[in-house]
């Protein structure tokens, strides 16, 4: 396994001095020294695809049925627990049947395979590094594969994925399942290692006011069964080319300066914000521009007592100890006069 993995990490090397010595050529037509670096690539190449083709253990799945749908579709049927998972667009795993093994036109070229993807009828040409022995599906909490837990699974009669409910698992690598949409029943008529006819699909759907509408249940391989996120469809995502890819780099720094301006706004408007509920504060208790009015008042009301006190005959400097209430008013009075805050 190490040297596989050796030979493939060297394989990937190769092909990316292969490309730069081509786009060098592509630069200068004349170069000699270009020339005899492709040649020396290329049969570095050869030695290290022939290892790789030498090495290859995938086999063509056996006992797979085909048949065809009421739209002419063609349906793949595999009762068993998937020999293979596929890495589709290199994003998730899915269970597969391996349909066919693509020869290599020339000695540059690797073996390639067609892989089945159960359930969704997607066949994926790809290489074996793409490809594994099918593992059970990990999951945790909700997602865990246990009785009465709601999932996706192949329906042995369609040959696609429905939904369905988990009703026990079983020792064999199985799970007992039920079905509670409409079923198209499905008619075998050949096989991929036979030389037969292509076959039909026959679809029949349950008379909705007879007893068959039940739900129906199945006992399905362990492979055929997905619980958690799952997509009716499967679709590559769109390959970029490098002047795309530059365009798009670009406009990702763009948006990334744009959020850095929108929040450097959004802090300078927040603390200015702030500055302004700091000042009102100050200014309604009094401790700004109202303060200076106060102390203004207060000196204004001093000077009131002083000249009511000077001119009363009825009041005299001995008598100002009798009037507790005048004298906290004139005391007060100072203080505001003396002491503007």
């Amino acid at each position: 396994m190490q040297e596989r993995e050796s030979l493939l990490k060297e394989y990937k090397g190769l092909l990316a001095n292969l490309e730069e010595a081509f786009d060098l050529k592509r630069s200068n037509e004349a170069d000699q020294e270009v020339d005899d670096l492709i040649d020396e690539t290329k049969a570095e190449l050869r030695t290290v695809v022939a290892s790789l083709n030498a090495s290859e253990v995938i086999e063509v799945t056996k006992d797979v049925t085909k048949v065809v749908d009421a739209d002419g579709n063609t349906v793949i049927l595999y009762s068993k627990v998937a020999p293979y998972e596929v890495h589709f667009d290199n994003a998730m795993w899915y269970s597969c049947v391996i349909t066919d093994v693509v020869q290599p036109e020339t000695a540059l070229e690797r073996l390639r395979y067609k892989a089945w993807i159960l359930g969704y009828n997607v066949e994926e040409e790809t290489y074996s590094e793409q490809l594994r022995v099918w593992q059970p599906q990990a999951a945790e909490g909700e997602t865990t594969l246990r009785s009465g837990v709601a999932c996706h699974a192949v329906n042995p009669r369609s040959g696609r994925f429905e939904p369905a409910k988990v009703v026990r698992l079983t020792l064999s690598d199985t799970v007992i399942v039920t079905f509670s949409d409409v079923v198209e029943m499905t008619k075998e008529v050949g096989e991929t290692d036979g030389a037969g006819a292509a076959g039909e699909l026959a679809t029949g759907k349950r008379d909705p006011s007879g007893g068959d509408t039940s739900a129906v249940t199945e006992e399905v391989p362990l492979s055929h069964v997905r619980v958690g996120r799952f997509y009716q469809q499967l679709r590559k995502r769109s390959t970029l080319t490098s002047e795309e890819r530059a365009r798009r780099r670009a406009q990702n720094v763009e948006r990334k300066r744009v959020r850095r301006e929108t929040k450097r706004q959004q802090d300078a408007n927040v603390a200015s914000q702030n500055a302004n509920d700091w000042q009102r504060l100050v200014e309604d208790m009094g401790l700004a521009t109202g303060c200076a009015k106060k102390s203004v008042d207060g000196i204004q009301r001093s000077r009131e007592l002083d000249f009511f006190m000077f001119h009363s005959p009825l009041l005299t400097p001995g008598t100002r100890q009798e009037v507790p209430q005048l004298l906290a008013v004139e005391s007060l009075c100072s203080d505001c006069s003396t002491n503007p805050r």
